[in-house]
């Protein structure tokens, strides 16, 4: 199913011979189809038209096929609503990356629909038509292999296998679609009547749905489709190969200008010779030419054999080839030449082979110029790619450590067993980050190069004691073959899972994870369903799922995954739905289970999490203490330098900032930046968000003139047409608009505040926290432009969203609080004024350094007030607690003079030298930020001639 511009016949077979076909009734754009708003048709068959429609309920865009009604034909249309229906059924049954879902069916006033996933883009057929190398060619059509073999896997056989059946969205996702003519395998049934013969002239690129046992498309179908024998998996082989062999040699195997002629050569299987100029390799033409032979017992037994065939090696990961290629059985004596051989064999030699068909030198060459291709930088490159090869390295060292040792009697039978799943996990680990980027785009490459960083070492897998206790299998045979068949088919999806499709394929293996009943797999699929819910937003859904995943962990004695459904529902519940109290009692679990199992690889990822949740309760310390031993667990593993530890410098360096303590906060940083700097380049635009917080470090400190080029160089990395970082924009323009509102006045701040607060709240949301970020803001301006009604609005605005937001955000009211007593200050309204000053300086909690900045113009602000009350021995000490605030930490340089002024007013008639002084003083500052506040400099001169 695509989008509206691609061809008529785009995911769908058209169902009859005839070129024309009756009149019939169609659903009128804009109408509704049952809950379903047609926006436009996408595609006509013979009896069936597919729509581009709108699910309301769901909010998404779903291709909607509706059998047409038809009075002239009613034996037809009975054939193909039971048609329309068994391809609902045949779909449902199915939950793969390279098939189309299916998410409802029915009947709605005697039409009978189908709602599947709309696919944004063209069919394999479309694709082909441009110039494409055979190696592309190839990997694609591996692909739809996968999806024809899931459904092989599930009974079905396809029947109708071509080009214009495999559907290529926008990022290269490839999906088999139009089960139509799918069966259950072996199913030989002939349907309704023979009265309608298929002649010799019929065009060979038309589907066959006549009745009678010939379905399919003639130019593709199988000989025993031809002789209207018993079809099976291996027919859809058949029709596989002819389509990749079309692909390749640019003709199809088989010759014949008619049906005919084709079912001729066919039948006969007189096969045309692959070209000879190709430069397809040997091995892909002999793997096509044998599933093509005419005889399907000569073709492959599975389409996995011929995906196995046609892949390259480093697609194979076959579980005994961890251990070489004598495998288990290779360790007897036969193997080991205790038997006739003169030269014994090692059966260790080659173990740990199976990580060349993973990372090998011209995989590494293939990784580097893709990445080239989208400008990563040479040094991140290297970085990220010796990283890999050291995983691979490691990797075979310890799978060649386990050979030996099961080789040498050292290790039992399910010492091995574990061992070699240990490794086999590891394997597909670094399988899905290489592809990972071997799949990047321009948008993904960045990101898919830091996740090479967070690649799991192999490690783990020498601690054989703990394995054994971790997650055994079951003790029936049955139920263990299908748990190990269950965690591969996990495996899988979590390697090759489509955003918009990976809650329904998890759905589905959790289903059948409660069928098989060991509660390993059900907990490593509920955590996967959870965050693909949580991933579409849908975190109430996700909670529960976490809770039972611990539970099923637990079961299955799988302590790691565990603490994983814990920490990611405390996170869940802390930082996503401010559920406080409730997440807190889980990271105290947490960290009493860190303590028990002790450090490992996973500890910094759980610690991240625990150090944000710390975060929104407002518990800065325990939030701080956190980064903190996660860094220090960095500091001891391998790729210590990586975006990990980016982040938590970062994390940590917020914390920091929101205690007070610029100058340690920006040390963290400038760190941060150093390491993103290695892993983008010097000019990424993901760098902007680290200079905004160097750039809001200095602001904090009152250091305007030191924090510019910081601040608009945050802007310039990602304020261009070719950057579409909204966020990274919306938070750059914001500290490049309070810079300029500091140190250059509303004038010349008020455009770009303005696009800030727009950006803010089309990138997050109204009443999000950048929504009051934007209020603030605009309060500022307004504070400074002597709008006090103005300003007084926004900061109220924003004290209010803040309000709502839960613990973490509590301390963000000082600022609006302050604007608001400064407003009732200059309004007169003292008590007023000084009640706001000091819930200004309420929302900061005690472990608040006592000399942080942030206490600086709430403490002014409670001094002038005081003295405008005419307690002036009262307005001192707030003041003089101000200048000290200044004098070891740094300040705002007007929040500065404001405090000084008002102390040498307070201070006169007591200490008159040390007030001229401080006037004196207010005076230098308030030059710095003269374009902010004329007025104030001119009080401060008219006092300073008053008193001279």
């Amino acid at each position: 199913m695509t989008k509206p511009g691609e061809s008529s016949e785009v995911g769908l077979s058209q169902e009859t011979l005839s070129d024309a076909a009756p009149a019939r009734r169609e659903v009128e754009r804009g109408s509704t189809f049952g809950r379903y708003v047609v926006i436009e048709p996408i595609g006509r068959g013979g009896m069936s038209v597919v729509y581009a429609a709108y699910d309301p309920e769901l909010d998404r865009k779903v291709a909607l096929k509706v059998l047409r009604t038809s009075t002239e034909r009613p034996d037809a249309l009975a054939r193909e609503r039971s048609r329309l229906l068994r391809e609902a059924q045949a779909m449902a049954r199915l939950a793969h990356p390279n098939v189309v879902p299916v998410y409802d069916a029915g009947s709605i006033a005697d039409q009978v629909f189908l709602a599947m996933h709309l696919v944004d883009g063209q069919t394999m057929g479309q694709w082909l038509a441009q110039p494409r190398a055979w190696a592309e060619i190839v990997e694609y059509f591996v692909y739809a292999g996968r999806g024809l073999a899931a459904a092989h896997d599930a009974g079905l056989v396809h029947r109708d296998f071509k080009p214009d059946n495999v559907l290529i969205d926008r990022d290269g996702r490839v999906r088999v679609t139009d089960f139509g003519l799918a069966r259950p395998s072996g199913n030989t049934e002939r349907e309704g009547l023979q009265s309608t013969p298929l002649t010799a002239s019929g065009r060979l690129d038309r589907p066959v749905t006549l009745a009678g046992a010939i379905l399919g498309t003639p130019a593709y179908m199988a000989p025993e489709q031809h002789l209207a024998l018993a079809v099976d998996a291996r027919s859809d082989q058949f029709s596989f190969c002819v389509a990749l062999w079309e692909a390749l040699a640019g003709e199809r195997p088989f010759a014949g200008g008619t049906v005919g002629e084709l079912a001729f050569a066919v039948t006969r299987g007189e096969m045309r010779s692959f070209p000879r100029e190709s430069k397809v390799p040997p091995r892909i033409r002999a793997a096509l030419e044998r599933g093509l032979a005419r005889d399907p017992q000569q073709r492959f037994a599975t389409m996995h054999e011929l995906i196995g065939a046609l892949s390259p090696p480093r697609r194979r990961r076959p579980v005994l080839m961890l251990l070489g290629a004598a495998g288990l059985v290779g360790i007897g004596a036969a193997a080991m030449g205790l038997g006739h051989r003169e030269e014994p064999v090692d059966p260790c030699a080659s173990a740990g082979a199976a990580i060349e068909g993973v990372w090998n030198d011209g995989r590494r060459a293939e990784l580097d110029r893709r990445l080239a291709d989208h400008d990563i930088e040479p040094a991140a490159r290297q970085r990220a790619l010796d990283h890999l090869a050291a995983f691979a390295n490691d990797w075979r060292d310890f799978s060649k450590a386990a050979c030996i040792a099961y080789r040498d009697g050292s290790e039992s039978d399910a010492a091995f067993d574990a061992r070699s799943r240990c490794l086999s996990r590891r394997l597909a680990d670094l399988e899905r980050r290489t592809d990972r980027l071997a799949t990047s785009t321009a948008d993904t490459s960045v990101d898919a190069v830091i996740g090479t960083y967070d690649l799991i070492g192999a490690q783990e897998c020498n601690d054989t004691e703990r394995l054994l206790a971790h997650r055994p299998l079951p003790d029936d045979p049955a139920q263990r073959e299908a748990a190990l068949a269950l965690e591969a088919d996990i495996t899988e999806l979590q390697t090759h899972w489509i955003a918009l499709e990976g809650v329904t394929q998890a759905q589905a293996l959790l289903a059948r994870a409660e069928r098989v009943g060991w509660p390993g797999a059900t907990a490593d699929i509920e955590v996967f369903l959870a965050r693909q819910l949580i991933d579409s937003g849908r975190t109430d859904e996700a909670a529960p799922l976490l809770e039972r995943a611990a539970q099923h962990a637990g079961a299955a004695r799988d302590d790691d995954l565990r603490v994983v459904a814990w920490t990611e529902l405390a996170f869940l519940l802390g930082v996503m739905q401010t559920r406080i109290p409730e997440a807190l009692r889980l990271a105290s679990v947490v960290e009493s289970e860190l303590v028990r199992l002790g450090p490992d690889t996973h500890a910094p990822g759980h610690l991240i999490m625990l150090g944000a949740v710390y975060q929104s309760a407002g518990d800065l310390p325990r939030a701080r203490a956190a980064y903190g031993e996660a860094l220090s667990l960095l500091d001891g593993m391998p790729g210590s330098q990586s975006s990990r530890r980016a982040v938590l410098l970062n994390n940590r360096g917020t914390v920091t900032l929101l205690e007070g303590d610029a100058l340690a906060a920006r040390v963290d940083f400038e760190a941060a930046l150093a390491i993103a700097r290695e892993i983008y380049g010097d000019d990424h635009p993901r760098l902007s968000d680290n200079y905004v917080n160097i750039c809001e470090s200095y602001l904090m400190r009152g250091e305007l003139v030191e924090g510019e080029a910081s601040c608009r160089h945050a802007l310039e990395l990602v304020d261009k047409p070719t950057v579409s970082d909204a966020p990274a924009l919306a938070r750059a323009l914001h500290a490049v608009a309070v810079l300029d509102l500091h140190l250059y006045g509303p004038a010349r701040a008020r455009a770009v505040a303005s696009r800030a607060s727009e950006r803010l709240r089309a990138t997050f949301g109204e009443g999000s926290f950048a929504d009051a970020a934007a209020e603030e803001l605009a309060a500022l301006v307004a504070l400074y432009d002597d709008d006090a009604q103005s300003a007084r609005s926004h900061a109220s605005r924003a004290n209010d969203l803040l309000s709502t937001m839960g613990p973490a955000y509590a301390q963000a009211r000082l600022r609006p609080l302050w604007i608001l007593g400064l407003v009732a200050y200059q309004g007169a309204e003292f008590e007023t004024a000084l009640e706001l000053c000091d819930d200004a300086l309420a929302t900061l909690p005690p472990e608040v350094d006592p000399m942080s900045p942030l206490r600086l113009e709430p403490l002014g602000c409670r001094g002038a007030t005081l003295l405008a009350l005419g307690r002036t021995d009262e307005a001192i000490a707030p003041l003089e607690q101000a200048l000290a605030v200044h004098a070891k930490r740094g300040g705002d340089p007007l929040a500065v003079a404001h405090a000084e002024y008002w102390l040498a007013d307070a201070l006169f008639a007591r200490e008159p030298a040390r007030a001229r002084a401080l006037a004196q003083s207010a005076r230098r500052h308030a030059s710095i930020v003269i374009a902010r506040a004329p007025k104030f400099a001119a009080m401060v001169d008219a006092w300073l001639e008053a008193h001279a």
